[in-house]
């Protein structure tokens, strides 16, 4: 007889997710398939842009950081770029070729554009929108249940989630070269 395996909570009980505060959130493709692109052999090489800036005017939104120079982007890829770039509150981010880190600012005062109907919104809103948003386009769920997140405590807890986002393709790279 099978033994009931139940799931591990994703969310953190209690805690309200729609408080002010910021997001280290990790999506995944469905049996992490590497849909969304391969990286570039030579992520070192001196014609790499450190990072590639996107937003609007700095005067509106601080911009994002997207850290997606060292992936060539498939379709899949370019669409989820595309919806992960319309994201109230992104911080930064980067497209793996199967999964995306991400830091989201999740501000009191913010009101996006298409991510919820109501003003309040809370990480899994947010994150089942995109997700919509991508499936719709490319006409099939590519997600694996849920998302991985870690609420942020402080500056050092930021910088080490900046950095792991920063450098997550030349770590990928130095691990599947060895």
């Amino acid at each position: 007889m099978k033994e009931h395996l139940s799931r591990k909570r994703n969310r953190l009980v209690g805690y309200d997710y729609s408080q002010q505060s910021l997001y280290y959130v990790t999506l995944c493709t469905k049996d992490r398939k590497k849909l969304f692109g391969s990286l570039i052999d030579d992520v070192r090489s001196e014609l790499n842009p450190l990072t590639v800036i996107v937003g609007v005017d700095a005067h509106i939104d601080p911009p994002v950081l997207g850290f997606n120079q060292y992936i060539n982007l498939s379709d899949c890829g370019k669409t989820a770029d595309k919806y992960m770039r319309t994201i109230s509150g992104l911080d930064c981010y980067c497209i793996m070729p199967d999964h995306i880190h991400m830091i989201i600012n999740l501000n009191s005062h913010q009101n996006g554009s298409m991510w919820a109907s109501t003003t309040t919104k809370n990480l899994s809103q947010i994150i089942k929108s995109f997700k919509i948003l991508v499936t719709k386009e490319i006409g099939s769920s590519i997600w694996q249940r849920s998302f991985y997140d870690h609420i942020i405590r402080d500056y050092n807890d930021y910088q080490i989630r900046f950095n792991y986002i920063e450098n997550n393709a030349l770590n990928w790279l130095d691990k599947h070269q060895a």
